[in-house]
């Protein structure tokens, strides 16, 4: 059956009405009640989600074949209106994401697309790299240049 708490009919296994707060001890989103490496569950908020730190596991044990990425382009940054509430944002086009990087966007069952935002970050990181590589060469040019005589 389901369980309310503040709720007359709850809808849903444990439906609380109200603030929870676990304290010293985690709360786990999973199909067997253990901490995993991977996705069991997931969690939706209506409102703003807050925390300490948002980590994703990235120990080089738990991974093999790692090899440079390279991606073949980045989203254009937009700033758009939100249809639900009216409300001025900045973000991607989940669309325009899918085409250079698939696996940083999903679709949910009703076909809505959803930007993993973290993941951004790797083609981010990629972009700098690139950039560094050729800030490095255009700096030597100019050296080489600088340590050139002047011919008169």
């Amino acid at each position: 059956g389901y369980f309310g708490i503040g709720v007359q009919t709850p809808a849903a296994p444990l439906d609380v009405d109200g603030d929870s707060i676990v304290r010293q001890g985690n709360l786990y989103i999973s199909r067997f009640g253990l901490p995993s490496s991977i996705t069991m569950g997931n969690v939706f908020a209506d409102g703003n989600m807050y925390a300490a730190a948002f980590l994703t596991t990235s120990d080089p044990k738990l991974k093999k074949d790692a090899v440079p990425y390279f991606p073949k382009d980045l989203p254009k940054p937009m700033e758009f209106t939100w249809i639900a509430n009216g409300k001025r944002d900045i973000g991607v086009l989940a669309d325009e994401v899918m085409a250079i990087e698939p696996r940083c966007v999903e679709r949910d069952k009703k076909g809505v697309l959803h930007v993993d935002y973290p993941k951004l970050v790797t083609l981010c990181l990629s972009e700098i790299w690139a950039l560094r590589d050729r800030v490095g060469t255009l700096e030597s040019t100019i050296k080489g240049f600088q340590a050139t005589p002047l011919i008169s």
